[in-house]
């Protein structure tokens, strides 16, 4: 019984070794199939143009790569630039802001000045009778309006001139 036992043994690691070398052989067939099949893909293809082409299109695509990394680093750089400029002028703006605000500490009869601010822009007041809205100082006559009449019926360009006498009898009833 023992020796019954110890062949059936063998007989199953004989199977197994056998099964191992049959998987190895169906993964190296499948391999070669799946490459007969690419190959004959390209061949098909008439668009392809051989390998030569393919490998000067793909050191055409690494320089493309190369030179948008390289756009990329220089637009980093600049922009770098820009923010260091952009805060070395808010810190001149914020000296020059500093030393006017010690100037009229030392002076307080004189308007404070703003580096760089003209008076009645951010805030500060304008003098009076310049604001956009004001008409102090201004002519009043008929050339100063903006040509715009309410509830005349007529603009001022039409009353009193000469008209056909058809136009005239629609704009003014008969008496």
């Amino acid at each position: 019984m023992n020796q019954g036992l110890e062949n059936v043994q063998h007989q199953l690691k004989y199977f197994n070794s056998n099964v191992g070398q049959t998987t190895q052989l169906l993964d190296a067939w499948v391999r070669i199939l799946s490459q007969t099949s690419h190959n004959l893909s390209f061949l098909a293809n008439d668009a392809w143009q051989g390998g030569s082409k393919d490998t000067e299109k793909l050191a055409e695509l690494a320089q493309r790569d190369l030179e948008r990394q390289e756009e990329e680093k220089r637009r980093e750089r600049e922009e770098a630039e820009r923010r260091e400029k952009e805060a070395a002028e808010e810190l001149e703006r914020k000296r020059r802001r500093a030393e006017a605000l010690a100037s009229h500490q030392q002076n307080p009869r004189r308007p404070p000045v703003h580096a760089g601010i003209r008076p009645g822009s951010r805030g500060l007041p304008r003098p009076a009778g310049t604001g956009a809205g004001s008409r102090i100082g201004r002519g009043g006559g008929v050339a100063s309006g903006r040509g715009r009449v309410r509830g005349r019926g007529l603009s001022r360009g039409v009353r009193g001139r000469a008209l056909p006498s058809d136009v005239r009898s629609r704009i003014q009833p008969p008496k």
